[in-house]
């Protein structure tokens, strides 16, 4: 996902999340490098959110690109089980379109039970492909 932000930083965001209470905000960069970057929770990249500008709430033609370990063909995921995605996505992100980001493999055909509190994908995107619900 670095290479869409190369392509087009001005309109890309990263989250950053609180390892404390599992909150996440999305902040802009003006490069990936250690002056705007360091690693954060699961030593993944974030932004240093002292140098970044934090972004706002997501409206309808905004685009969040949600990682997982499996995801099925109705929109349904499982992430790490922290809840971080569906709570941000529950406020913040309620209006944005939700696209999961994954490797083929990911992506089963048996369905993954959803909890009262899981936000649904409205898609899927792989090395193969675009999955639309």
């Amino acid at each position: 996902l670095l290479s869409l932000w190369r392509h087009r930083p001005q309109t890309c965001g990263f989250p950053k999340t609180d390892s404390k209470n599992w909150e996440m905000e999305f902040f802009w960069v003006t490069s990936l490098g250690s002056e705007d970057m360091a690693p954060g929770v699961g030593g993944i990249l974030e932004p240093i959110h002292t140098r970044g500008r934090k972004l706002g709430f997501f409206q309808e033609q905004d685009l969040v690109l949600i990682p997982g370990y499996a995801f099925d063909s109705s929109g349904a995921r499982v992430g790490t089980g922290k809840g971080v995605y569906d709570r941000f996505l529950a406020k913040e992100g309620k209006l944005a379109k939700k696209w999961g980001v994954a490797f083929s493999p990911q992506v089963q055909s048996e369905p993954i039970q959803l909890e009262p509190h899981d936000i649904p994908l409205d898609g899927i995107v792989t090395e193969k492909g675009f999955i639309y619900f």
